[in-house]
């Protein structure tokens, strides 16, 4: 069932996600909010600083950034590794079946609309290597 959220008033009582620290499901539950469904997958918000595992999603990945900086690494095809900056009011899509992962030295305030369930993560250093 819809909902309509006020994302003004969801981010300020979001608790920054410590990625450099081990992570359970009531931090996440605390920097993150769902605001609904999109086709299988979800739109979320979140605040968040570290690097995040690899991620491979079966769908496009849209990304907005609300508030602060990150750094976006992408492992496409020709085993070169692309890194892209983003800054509050930019937008990224990263395109299904290709493993990401994020890094923000500093809290950053995300939304990410994925229209697929999340796919694998990864820690390792090259996550195609597994698939090879």
């Amino acid at each position: 069932m819809s909902k309509v959220y006020s994302v003004d008033e969801i981010i300020p009582s979001l608790v920054p996600l410590n990625l450099h620290q081990p992570i359970t499901p009531e931090h996440v539950s605390e920097s993150f909010v769902e605001l609904g469904p999109v086709d299988c997958g979800a739109a979320s918000v979140g605040v968040w600083h570290g690097q995040t595992p690899w991620e491979n999603h079966v769908g496009d990945e849209f990304l907005y950034i609300l508030d602060g900086s990150v750094s976006l690494t992408l492992l496409r095809d020709d085993d070169a590794a692309h890194s892209y900056h983003l800054t509050a009011g930019q937008t990224f899509t990263v395109p299904a079946h290709v493993w990401h992962r994020s890094h923000a030295k500093d809290p950053v305030t995300m939304l990410a609309v994925l229209a697929a369930p999340h796919g694998p993560v990864s820690y390792a250093e090259d996550p195609r290597q597994d698939a090879r």
